[in-house]
Protein backbone atom coordinates (compact mmCIF):
# COMPACT_ATOMS: atom_id res chain seq x y z
CA UNK A 1 0.00 0.00 0.00
CA UNK A 2 1.39 3.41 -0.89
CA UNK A 3 2.24 5.62 2.04
CA UNK A 4 0.25 8.78 2.62
CA UNK A 5 3.25 10.66 1.17
CA UNK A 6 2.99 8.71 -2.10
CA UNK A 7 -0.80 9.08 -2.14
CA UNK A 8 -0.47 12.86 -1.78
CA UNK A 9 2.19 12.90 -4.51
CA UNK A 10 -0.08 10.93 -6.84
CA UNK A 11 -2.86 13.42 -6.10
CA UNK A 12 -0.55 16.37 -6.82
CA UNK A 13 0.57 14.81 -10.10
CA UNK A 14 -3.04 14.12 -11.09
CA UNK A 15 -3.74 17.85 -10.78
CA UNK A 16 -0.38 19.03 -12.14
CA UNK A 17 -2.02 20.55 -15.23
CA UNK A 18 -4.41 22.42 -12.95
CA UNK A 19 -1.47 23.72 -10.90
CA UNK A 20 0.30 24.88 -14.05
CA UNK A 21 -2.84 26.69 -15.26
CA UNK A 22 -3.18 28.41 -11.87
CA UNK A 23 0.51 29.36 -12.12
CA UNK A 24 0.07 30.97 -15.52
CA UNK A 25 -3.14 32.79 -14.57
CA UNK A 26 -1.67 34.22 -11.36
CA UNK A 27 1.96 34.84 -12.28
CA UNK A 28 1.50 38.63 -12.38
CA UNK A 29 -1.41 39.17 -10.01
CA UNK A 30 -0.55 36.88 -7.08
CA UNK A 31 3.03 35.72 -7.50
CA UNK A 32 3.31 33.70 -4.22
CA UNK A 33 0.26 31.62 -5.18
CA UNK A 34 1.72 31.09 -8.66
CA UNK A 35 5.05 29.90 -7.25
CA UNK A 36 3.39 27.60 -4.70
CA UNK A 37 1.16 26.14 -7.42
CA UNK A 38 4.15 25.57 -9.70
CA UNK A 39 6.09 23.88 -6.88
CA UNK A 40 3.17 21.58 -6.01
CA UNK A 41 2.77 20.47 -9.63
CA UNK A 42 6.48 19.83 -10.17
CA UNK A 43 6.84 18.06 -6.80
CA UNK A 44 3.90 15.75 -7.53
CA UNK A 45 5.28 14.85 -10.96
CA UNK A 46 8.81 14.14 -9.70
CA UNK A 47 7.69 11.96 -6.79
CA UNK A 48 5.20 10.07 -9.00
CA UNK A 49 7.88 9.33 -11.60
CA UNK A 50 10.25 8.17 -8.85
CA UNK A 51 7.49 5.94 -7.44
CA UNK A 52 6.79 4.38 -10.85
CA UNK A 53 10.49 3.68 -11.42
CA UNK A 54 11.41 2.51 -7.92
CA UNK A 55 8.34 0.50 -6.85
CA UNK A 56 8.73 -2.38 -9.32
CA UNK A 57 12.38 -2.71 -8.31
CA UNK A 58 11.69 -3.13 -4.61
CA UNK A 59 8.42 -5.05 -4.59
CA UNK A 60 7.93 -8.64 -5.57
CA UNK A 61 6.20 -9.06 -8.90
CA UNK A 62 3.82 -11.95 -9.42
CA UNK A 63 2.63 -13.43 -12.67
CA UNK A 64 -1.14 -13.52 -13.14
CA UNK A 65 -3.36 -14.86 -15.89
CA UNK A 66 -5.67 -12.18 -17.27
CA UNK A 67 -9.18 -13.63 -17.56
CA UNK A 68 -10.70 -10.54 -19.15
CA UNK A 69 -9.93 -6.84 -19.24
CA UNK A 70 -11.33 -3.54 -20.36
CA UNK A 71 -9.51 -0.27 -20.85
CA UNK A 72 -10.83 2.37 -18.42
CA UNK A 73 -9.16 5.54 -19.67
CA UNK A 74 -12.55 7.22 -20.10
CA UNK A 75 -12.66 7.58 -16.28
CA UNK A 76 -9.86 10.11 -16.60
CA UNK A 77 -12.09 12.49 -18.57
CA UNK A 78 -13.91 13.40 -15.34
CA UNK A 79 -10.68 14.84 -14.03
CA UNK A 80 -10.33 17.14 -17.02
CA UNK A 81 -13.37 19.11 -15.83
CA UNK A 82 -11.37 20.50 -12.90
CA UNK A 83 -8.90 22.03 -15.35
CA UNK A 84 -11.69 24.20 -16.75
CA UNK A 85 -12.40 25.56 -13.27
CA UNK A 86 -9.69 28.26 -13.30
CA UNK A 87 -11.02 29.65 -16.58
CA UNK A 88 -14.68 29.73 -15.54
CA UNK A 89 -14.24 30.67 -11.91
CA UNK A 90 -12.88 33.75 -10.32
CA UNK A 91 -9.22 34.68 -10.71
CA UNK A 92 -7.19 34.04 -7.60
CA UNK A 93 -6.23 37.68 -7.12
CA UNK A 94 -6.59 38.00 -3.37
CA UNK A 95 -5.57 36.09 -0.28
CA UNK A 96 -9.20 35.19 0.48
CA UNK A 97 -9.68 33.62 -2.95
CA UNK A 98 -6.39 31.75 -2.63
CA UNK A 99 -7.50 30.34 0.74
CA UNK A 100 -10.89 29.33 -0.71
CA UNK A 101 -9.18 27.55 -3.63
CA UNK A 102 -6.82 25.88 -1.14
CA UNK A 103 -9.75 24.59 0.93
CA UNK A 104 -11.34 23.14 -2.22
CA UNK A 105 -8.05 21.51 -3.21
CA UNK A 106 -7.50 20.02 0.26
CA UNK A 107 -11.05 18.61 0.23
CA UNK A 108 -10.56 17.03 -3.20
CA UNK A 109 -7.14 15.75 -2.09
CA UNK A 110 -8.58 14.09 1.02
CA UNK A 111 -11.19 12.27 -1.06
CA UNK A 112 -8.57 11.27 -3.64
CA UNK A 113 -5.97 9.93 -1.19
CA UNK A 114 -8.52 7.90 0.78
CA UNK A 115 -10.25 6.28 -2.18
CA UNK A 116 -9.54 4.05 -5.14
CA UNK A 117 -8.99 7.10 -7.36
CA UNK A 118 -5.20 6.72 -7.09
CA UNK A 119 -4.93 5.07 -10.49
CA UNK A 120 -7.21 7.57 -12.24
CA UNK A 121 -4.60 10.16 -13.06
CA UNK A 122 -4.35 12.29 -16.24
CA UNK A 123 -0.60 12.75 -15.73
CA UNK A 124 -0.07 8.98 -15.90
CA UNK A 125 -2.08 8.96 -19.12
CA UNK A 126 0.12 11.74 -20.53
CA UNK A 127 3.27 9.69 -19.90
CA UNK A 128 1.85 6.63 -21.60
CA UNK A 129 0.11 4.61 -18.88
CA UNK A 130 -3.28 3.12 -19.57
CA UNK A 131 -5.80 2.06 -16.98
CA UNK A 132 -7.45 -1.37 -17.21
CA UNK A 133 -10.14 -3.05 -15.18
CA UNK A 134 -9.42 -6.77 -15.21
CA UNK A 135 -10.19 -10.08 -13.66
CA UNK A 136 -7.12 -12.14 -12.86
CA UNK A 137 -6.56 -15.61 -11.57
CA UNK A 138 -6.19 -16.09 -7.81
CA UNK A 139 -8.14 -12.89 -7.00
CA UNK A 140 -11.91 -12.58 -6.76
CA UNK A 141 -13.48 -9.51 -8.29
CA UNK A 142 -12.08 -6.81 -10.50
CA UNK A 143 -8.69 -5.19 -10.11
CA UNK A 144 -7.28 -2.02 -11.63
CA UNK A 145 -4.01 -2.26 -13.57
CA UNK A 146 -1.76 0.54 -14.80
CA UNK A 147 0.26 -0.50 -17.82
CA UNK A 148 2.28 1.15 -20.57
CA UNK A 149 1.75 -1.90 -22.80
CA UNK A 150 -1.62 -3.23 -23.97
CA UNK A 151 -3.19 -5.96 -21.86
CA UNK A 152 -4.86 -8.89 -23.57
CA UNK A 153 -7.24 -11.50 -22.16
CA UNK A 154 -5.94 -15.04 -21.70
CA UNK A 155 -2.34 -13.89 -21.33
CA UNK A 156 0.00 -13.93 -18.36
CA UNK A 157 1.53 -10.70 -17.16
CA UNK A 158 3.77 -9.70 -14.30
CA UNK A 159 2.16 -7.32 -11.79
CA UNK A 160 3.30 -5.44 -8.70
CA UNK A 161 0.67 -4.66 -6.07
CA UNK A 162 0.52 -0.96 -5.19
CA UNK A 163 -2.65 -1.04 -3.09
CA UNK A 164 -5.63 -3.28 -2.45
CA UNK A 165 -7.01 -4.19 -5.87
CA UNK A 166 -4.54 -1.91 -7.67
CA UNK A 167 -1.55 -3.14 -9.65
CA UNK A 168 1.29 -1.72 -11.69
CA UNK A 169 2.53 -3.78 -14.60
CA UNK A 170 6.11 -4.83 -14.09
CA UNK A 171 8.36 -3.22 -16.69
CA UNK A 172 10.80 -6.16 -16.47
CA UNK A 173 8.44 -8.93 -17.56
CA UNK A 174 9.53 -11.38 -20.21
CA UNK A 175 8.61 -10.43 -23.83
CA UNK A 176 6.20 -13.36 -24.36
CA UNK A 177 3.99 -12.12 -21.51
CA UNK A 178 2.98 -8.96 -23.34
CA UNK A 179 2.27 -10.44 -26.78
CA UNK A 180 -1.32 -10.99 -27.89
CA UNK A 181 -2.33 -14.61 -28.46
CA UNK A 182 -1.58 -15.71 -32.01
CA UNK A 183 -4.52 -16.68 -34.18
Amino acid sequence: MPTIFVRISLFLSSYSSFFFIVTVLNWQSLFPVAVLSLCLGVFGILITIAYLVITPSFKNAHTFQIKNCQQQDSDIIGYIAIYIFPFLAFPIDSLEKAIAAGILLVTIGAVYTHSSLLVINPFLSLIGYRLYKAQINAIDGDVMILSRKPIYPNRSISLVSVDTGMYLRNRKESPHESEPASQ
